[in-house]
């Protein structure tokens, strides 16, 4: 299956050393070619997993992994944001 119909929505792991700002544009990219890109300076895993989708099972990111190279044992959970108005 192409990697263009992979869905980008997951839970995230980062290693706290990891520290930069990414911006991209990306129209109709393949999903593993973004994640390159993006995460050109440091290591990353990428973990997939089939869902349902219109026309049959398709792969959905289910994890990303960002970490220093060397360094995935200092992957921790990466909290979402508070809702506005909250500490």
């Amino acid at each position: 299956m192409a990697n263009r119909n992979r869905a980008i929505e997951a839970s995230r792991r980062l290693d706290p050393g990891v520290t930069g700002t990414v911006t991209a544009t990306a129209h109709r990219e393949e999903a593993d070619r973004l994640l390159r890109r993006l995460l050109q300076e440091w290591d990353y895993v990428a973990i997939w997993k089939p869902a349902a989708g219109p026309l049959g099972t398709i792969p959905v990111l289910n994890e990303l992994q960002v970490f220093r190279q060397g360094w995935k044992t200092a992957v921790q959970p990466l909290e979402p944001d508070p809702p506005p108005g909250l500490p």
